[in-house]
Protein backbone atom coordinates (compact mmCIF):
# COMPACT_ATOMS: atom_id res chain seq x y z
CA UNK A 1 0.00 0.00 0.00
CA UNK A 2 3.11 1.93 0.76
CA UNK A 3 4.32 1.67 -2.54
CA UNK A 4 1.18 2.51 -4.50
CA UNK A 5 1.10 5.95 -2.09
CA UNK A 6 3.91 6.75 -3.35
CA UNK A 7 3.51 6.14 -6.89
CA UNK A 8 0.54 8.11 -6.56
CA UNK A 9 2.52 10.96 -4.77
CA UNK A 10 5.25 10.98 -7.67
CA UNK A 11 2.74 10.91 -10.65
CA UNK A 12 1.06 13.93 -9.46
CA UNK A 13 4.01 15.75 -8.63
CA UNK A 14 5.11 15.23 -12.22
CA UNK A 15 1.77 15.88 -13.42
CA UNK A 16 1.64 19.13 -11.67
CA UNK A 17 5.67 19.98 -12.53
CA UNK A 18 4.53 19.80 -16.26
CA UNK A 19 1.41 21.83 -15.94
CA UNK A 20 3.57 24.62 -14.46
CA UNK A 21 6.06 24.11 -17.61
CA UNK A 22 3.03 24.56 -20.15
CA UNK A 23 1.68 26.98 -18.19
CA UNK A 24 4.81 28.94 -18.14
CA UNK A 25 4.97 28.90 -22.42
CA UNK A 26 1.07 29.46 -22.26
CA UNK A 27 0.75 32.31 -25.21
CA UNK A 28 -2.45 33.45 -26.81
CA UNK A 29 -1.28 35.73 -29.89
CA UNK A 30 -4.02 38.02 -31.60
CA UNK A 31 -2.70 38.94 -35.19
CA UNK A 32 -3.74 41.91 -36.81
CA UNK A 33 -3.24 44.85 -39.37
CA UNK A 34 -1.39 42.23 -41.81
CA UNK A 35 -0.28 44.79 -44.69
CA UNK A 36 2.02 45.00 -47.82
CA UNK A 37 2.16 47.53 -50.37
CA UNK A 38 1.48 47.46 -54.28
CA UNK A 39 4.37 46.20 -56.44
CA UNK A 40 5.07 47.47 -59.87
CA UNK A 41 5.26 45.08 -62.90
CA UNK A 42 8.08 43.00 -62.86
CA UNK A 43 9.27 43.24 -59.15
CA UNK A 44 10.11 40.02 -57.27
CA UNK A 45 10.28 41.07 -54.04
CA UNK A 46 7.52 42.97 -51.29
CA UNK A 47 7.37 43.63 -47.51
CA UNK A 48 4.59 42.48 -45.45
CA UNK A 49 3.86 43.85 -41.97
CA UNK A 50 1.68 42.96 -39.28
CA UNK A 51 0.86 43.74 -35.61
CA UNK A 52 1.52 40.82 -33.34
CA UNK A 53 -0.32 40.73 -29.52
CA UNK A 54 0.79 38.34 -26.99
CA UNK A 55 -2.00 38.10 -24.61
CA UNK A 56 -1.18 35.02 -22.52
CA UNK A 57 1.66 34.61 -19.45
CA UNK A 58 4.48 33.04 -21.70
CA UNK A 59 6.67 34.73 -24.09
CA UNK A 60 7.07 33.28 -27.82
CA UNK A 61 9.38 34.47 -30.60
CA UNK A 62 8.39 34.61 -34.18
CA UNK A 63 10.52 32.14 -36.18
CA UNK A 64 8.78 32.43 -40.13
CA UNK A 65 6.67 32.82 -42.16
CA UNK A 66 5.27 32.29 -45.90
CA UNK A 67 2.95 34.27 -48.22
CA UNK A 68 0.72 32.17 -51.17
CA UNK A 69 2.16 35.63 -53.21
CA UNK A 70 6.10 34.32 -52.65
CA UNK A 71 8.33 31.74 -53.36
CA UNK A 72 9.66 32.70 -49.55
CA UNK A 73 9.50 34.95 -46.82
CA UNK A 74 12.12 35.48 -44.34
CA UNK A 75 12.28 38.22 -41.27
CA UNK A 76 14.78 41.39 -41.35
CA UNK A 77 15.10 44.50 -39.58
CA UNK A 78 16.36 48.15 -40.35
CA UNK A 79 19.32 48.98 -38.66
CA UNK A 80 21.00 52.03 -38.61
CA UNK A 81 24.98 51.45 -39.31
CA UNK A 82 27.65 53.24 -38.03
CA UNK A 83 27.79 56.16 -40.57
CA UNK A 84 23.47 56.81 -40.20
CA UNK A 85 22.98 54.67 -43.41
CA UNK A 86 20.19 52.36 -43.05
CA UNK A 87 20.33 49.00 -43.91
CA UNK A 88 18.49 45.55 -43.44
CA UNK A 89 19.63 42.33 -41.57
CA UNK A 90 18.33 39.35 -41.54
CA UNK A 91 16.73 38.36 -37.78
CA UNK A 92 18.73 34.97 -37.47
CA UNK A 93 17.19 34.13 -34.10
CA UNK A 94 13.44 35.47 -34.67
CA UNK A 95 11.72 38.27 -33.36
CA UNK A 96 10.38 38.05 -29.78
CA UNK A 97 6.59 38.18 -28.80
CA UNK A 98 7.28 38.69 -24.85
CA UNK A 99 4.19 38.34 -23.05
CA UNK A 100 1.55 40.61 -22.53
CA UNK A 101 3.27 43.17 -25.48
CA UNK A 102 2.54 43.93 -28.91
CA UNK A 103 5.30 43.98 -31.36
CA UNK A 104 4.30 46.02 -34.22
CA UNK A 105 6.17 44.80 -37.69
CA UNK A 106 6.24 47.80 -39.63
CA UNK A 107 8.38 51.03 -42.08
CA UNK A 108 11.75 51.15 -40.57
CA UNK A 109 11.72 48.12 -38.15
CA UNK A 110 11.07 44.65 -38.24
CA UNK A 111 9.31 43.42 -41.68
CA UNK A 112 9.42 40.29 -43.61
CA UNK A 113 10.81 40.09 -46.96
CA UNK A 114 9.31 37.94 -49.84
CA UNK A 115 11.12 37.42 -52.51
CA UNK A 116 10.21 35.62 -56.01
CA UNK A 117 6.68 37.08 -56.09
CA UNK A 118 4.33 35.27 -58.27
CA UNK A 119 3.10 38.03 -59.58
CA UNK A 120 2.86 41.87 -59.36
CA UNK A 121 0.99 42.91 -55.82
CA UNK A 122 -2.39 44.90 -56.79
CA UNK A 123 -3.92 47.81 -54.53
CA UNK A 124 -7.00 46.41 -53.04
CA UNK A 125 -6.23 42.29 -52.72
CA UNK A 126 -5.71 40.55 -49.80
CA UNK A 127 -2.59 38.24 -49.66
CA UNK A 128 -3.01 35.02 -47.64
CA UNK A 129 0.15 34.22 -45.28
CA UNK A 130 1.36 32.39 -42.55
CA UNK A 131 3.59 33.50 -39.49
CA UNK A 132 5.34 30.66 -37.49
CA UNK A 133 5.87 31.07 -33.87
CA UNK A 134 7.91 28.81 -31.39
CA UNK A 135 5.34 28.09 -29.11
CA UNK A 136 1.82 29.01 -30.96
CA UNK A 137 2.81 27.07 -34.04
CA UNK A 138 1.88 28.10 -37.80
CA UNK A 139 -0.90 30.60 -37.56
CA UNK A 140 -2.26 32.17 -40.27
CA UNK A 141 -2.84 36.29 -41.54
CA UNK A 142 -4.17 37.72 -44.13
CA UNK A 143 -2.20 41.23 -45.67
CA UNK A 144 -4.60 43.82 -47.45
CA UNK A 145 -2.60 44.99 -50.07
CA UNK A 146 -2.13 48.74 -49.55
CA UNK A 147 -1.13 51.67 -52.71
CA UNK A 148 2.22 51.57 -53.22
CA UNK A 149 3.25 54.66 -51.02
CA UNK A 150 1.67 53.38 -47.77
CA UNK A 151 3.43 54.18 -44.68
CA UNK A 152 1.16 52.74 -42.27
CA UNK A 153 -1.74 49.64 -41.71
CA UNK A 154 -4.99 49.94 -43.33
Amino acid sequence: MKTLFAWTIAWMSLCAAAQAVETHHSVALEISHGWTRATPPGSDMAVGYVTIINKGKGDDTLVGATSDAAGSVSLHQTVAEKDGVMAMQRAKDGIAVPAGKTVVLGPGGYHMMWMGLHQPLKAGESVSGTLVFEHAGALPVVFKVMPAGATEAP
